[in-house]
């Protein structure tokens, strides 16, 4: 028997694509995913649809931008996670493969990734057990609560790790159902809570953490104890991370790297013995963002545009369908993640209703003649793709960035242009806005409609968040 082809998205919070080898990490910390790179085709340049979380994910799912899918606008002034949900009349990836008879699974690991977000639109199953581990933490304080979760196993209160993810994800792979699959994996990854130890839950702590105590030195001086997660108080500037702090998040950051490369590898894992059994499945392994480890002098993400925020890692993978070690030059983003799935699929492929929206990246990497071969060897030729937007910061001055060509040109709410060589000045050191005045004034009249889009009032309805939502979202140290 011939089946369709079951379909994985994996994403993984917070990770940057220069901490995987396949992007030129070295030595390396992420085998797995680098033999996914290996076995697939991997693109070189994508951009984030956003510097954080909830909008870049509504434009994996809607393949649209952010200025049209308006997700994570601000509906005030007030906390952050008032924010504008996944509008419900849009129709999303799950929502496809539903129509085409799949089952649909999703799996998160974010709070902000979750049903009250509308994230869950067209998934049968959807799980986040992040918010079911932060909700136990909240009657945790109740007598008879705290005796009845005593005798629980807290990875039974809601595993969010890396672990637990892809358990959650073996075991809907494991259903014994002729139908497909579409299943969405959301890792957490080397998102703020960073600790010590990235296999632990440590629920206790973690409802510590969301008591927002700022943290003391330890005998060391260093404030990073255990479990770090006091970005808010970085951000706000009450707590200040000295060069031995800064070094230890950064060691932190890349041993949940490490962690969660392991457990990406059960995954693909288990979807190389499916093909083995005849289960053909297709893959896409990308992120939402990357993080700032202080390269223009910041920390975390959400705030800025910079390539360590808004290049990701973006890898197809599915054996004998796509050749393999394949790099691909051209210019891709969130929003034609679902779209190149969908082809791949053999589904239909809705057309962009225009340039920013997303297209199928299938034809860039298909064994065509004019595509493979005219290039140096292993990759692929030059593609005149169109330009890529990422837009709708959590903090700070709103600000909108075009990568386009050879170009990445940010204009933020004050006027302030910046204009980078993605060639030339790769770490983005020297704004050349100045030396090239016409450049700049194309991409700046290209902008100013997305910014002020932005810069409106949202007005969609607000999320409703629940406790467990919100305690959810200040542990990961979006409010305060």
């Amino acid at each position: 028997m011939i089946h369709r082809p079951d379909v994985v998205l994996v994403s993984i919070d917070t990770l940057r694509a220069d901490r995987l080898g396949a992007y030129g990490r070295s030595p390396s910390i992420t085998p797995e995913m680098d033999r996914v790179a290996n076995e697939g085709v991997v693109f070189g340049r994508t951009l984030a649809a956003s510097p954080w979380t909830m909008p870049s994910v509504a434009s994996m799912l809607t393949g649209l931008p952010s200025i049209r899918h308006r997700a994570g606008r601000s509906l005030g002034s007030g906390l952050t996670f008032a924010r504008t949900p996944l509008d419900d009349e849009l129709t999303t990836l799950a929502e496809r493969f539903s129509a085409a008879g799949y089952r649909t699974r999703a799996v998160s690991a974010n709070g902000f990734v979750s049903a009250e977000t509308g994230m869950a639109q067209g998934f049968d199953r959807f799980e986040n057990p992040f918010s079911n581990a932060i909700g136990s933490g909240i009657v945790r304080d109740l007598p008879l609560a705290r005796f009845v979760l005593a005798l629980i196993p807290e990875r039974k209160l809601g595993d969010y790790t890396a672990a637990g993810v892809t358990n959650q994800a073996l075991a809907w792979l494991a259903e014994d159902d002729e139908a497909p699959m579409f299943l969405w994996v959301h890792y957490l990854g080397p998102h703020i809570p960073l600790r010590a130890n990235p296999e632990n839950l440590e629920l206790e702590a973690l409802q510590a953490m969301v008591q927002e105590r700022l943290p003391t030195a330890g005998d060391d001086g260093s404030v990073i104890g255990e479990v770090f997660t006091a970005t808010s108080h970085v951000r706000s500037g009450m707590l200040w991370l000295t060069p031995q702090d800064r070094t230890k998040l950064e060691d932190r950051y890349d041993l949940a790297v490490r962690f969660v490369d392991q457990h990406v590898g059960r995954l693909f894992s288990a979807l190389r013995e499916r093909h083995a059994a005849q289960r053909p499945a297709l893959a896409a392994l990308t992120s939402d963002h990357g993080e700032e480890l202080w390269d223009h002098g910041h920390f975390e993400h959400g705030h800025d545009y910079y390539r360590e925020v808004t290049r990701i890692p973006l890898i197809f993978w599915s054996p004998e369908r796509l050749p393999a070690g394949l790099e691909v030059a051209s210019l891709a983003g969130h929003v034609d993640i679902g779209p190149t799935l969908l082809e791949l699929a053999e589904l239909p492929v809705p057309s962009p209703g225009a340039p920013d929206e997303g297209r199928s990246l299938v034809p860039l990497f298909r064994r065509q003649e004019g595509i493979v071969g005219e290039g140096t060897e292993g990759q692929e030729p030059h593609d005149p793709a169109p330009p890529r937007f990422s837009g709708g910061n959590l903090y700070d001055l709103p600000a909108v960035l075009v990568e386009d060509g050879d170009w990445r040109f940010i204009l933020r709410a004050n006027g302030q242009e910046e204009l980078y060589h993605v060639e030339l000045d790769p770490q983005e050191r020297s704004n050349v806005a100045l030396q090239n005045p016409q450049v700049a004034n194309t991409y700046r009249q290209l902008l100013e409609p997305r910014l002020a889009a932005l810069l409106e009032d949202a007005k969609g309805e607000e999320a409703e968040i629940s406790a467990e939502t919100l305690e959810a979202l200040r542990s990961l140290g979006y409010v305060n």
